[in-house]
């Protein structure tokens, strides 16, 4: 493999100060730096690796996504990097167009997170909390960091990487890896909104056909498209079995469940506080929540509405769209799913309940 390295002219750098760079990895570069990080348990991205042994700035991410490295000394960038350089690329871009980047700093289980932070602190970083408040992952262990100094954002530094891999190691973090951000753009109208798109015939000679929904967030649901739930929508859409998801509950006005939902008739016409229709649970409307036992299951960490979107989101130029566009969901806080089998009322004899469990 040919290694371009870090290399520039003294006279192009007397012309223009530190230039920008958009660095390219080798294709091997994945598999060095797991074998690097397999002895000591820590991994650090390729992006921080050439950081630190090119004694370079990482400035952050360019609009195309790529992340740009500004050199002052490329006599001395091109000594160790050599093996996980491909091409450098000289970047024609505005500083002010500069995405400030941002690290996701992972830890182990036995590690103190009050800990972990001090050294992030002290290695120069800033913790951006997440969306909830809270200072890290909880369920996933880790940080997300990023380098400020009196409230401005800075260049990441060779030194900082190296106190990553040093002293932040000492007391857990296991790694170290950019948060890129990434956009997905919006299909054309055109492209959104096609109905039936005819593919080639199969081997047995029936003809199959892609059926696509207006759904506007169609395009960033790429699980759909992993299992070519296209390929079976054009076949079927709707179905008469309800489906119980044991989960956290459901938020039940969710835009995009508020067709799905099952209804009990006999409790949603009946009396408040009676059980109509005889099966032990009282104004079980839409279900009934195990957990707090009342009939009313709404979700209390979104995950339960998650799974139910998935499974039948509405198909209604709305949001999303689930597996099924036209399904019934009954709504349940639970985690077994023999409490869940009198939910199923003499109201509907000929419908099949099946369940998608909390695991």
């Amino acid at each position: 493999m040919l290694c371009v390295g870090l290399i520039m002219t003294q006279a192009a750098i007397a012309q223009e100060q530190n230039p920008l760079f958009k660095i390219k990895f080798a294709e091997t570069i994945g598999i060095q730096a797991q074998a690097r990080s397999v002895p000591d348990t820590f991994y650090l991205a390729p992006e921080l690796s050439v950081t630190e042994e090119a004694n370079i700035e990482l400035l952050g991410q360019a609009k195309d996504g790529e992340m740009l490295y500004s050199i002052a000394e490329p006599q001395q960038a091109r000594t160790r990097s050599l093996d996980m350089v491909e091409s450098v690329e000289k970047a024609d871009v505005q500083r002010d167009d500069i995405k400030p980047i941002q690290l996701i700093v992972g830890f182990a289980s036995d590690a103190d997170p009050q800990e972990v932070e001090k050294s992030l602190v002290e290695a120069g970083f800033s913790i951006v909390p997440r969306s909830n408040g809270d200072k890290f992952s909880k369920r996933g262990r880790f940080f997300v960091v990023e380098v400020r100094k009196d409230d401005e954002l800075q260049p990441l530094t060779a030194n900082m990487v190296r106190a990553l891999r040093v002293d932040a190691r000492e007391e857990g973090v296991t790694s170290a890896t950019l948060n890129y951000e990434i956009s997905i753009p919006e299909p054309a109208p055109q492209q959104r909104r096609r109905a039936v798109q005819a593919r080639p015939q199969s081997a047995e000679g029936s003809e199959r056909c892609e059926r696509l929904p207006d759904d506007p967030m169609f395009a960033r649901l790429w699980g759909m498209r992993n299992v070519e739930a296209p390929r079976a929508w054009g076949s079927v859409t709707s179905s008469s079995v309800v489906v119980a998801v044991i989960d956290s509950g459901v938020a039940h006005q969710h835009p995009d469940l508020l067709g799905a939902m099952w209804i009990n008739a006999a409790e949603a016409s009946g009396t408040t506080g009676v059980d109509d229709d005889g099966n032990g649970y009282v104004d079980n409307i839409h279900g009934y929540d195990f957990a707090n036992n009342d009939g009313d299951p709404m979700d209390d960490n979104a995950h339960g509405t998650h799974v139910a979107g998935t499974v039948g989101a509405v198909a209604d130029d709305v949001g999303v769209v689930g597996m099924c566009w036209d399904i019934k969901i009954m709504r349940s806080s639970s985690s077994t799913l023999a409490e869940v089998a009198p939910l199923r009322t003499q109201s509907m004899p000929s419908t099949t309940v099946s369940t998608t469990a909390r695991r």
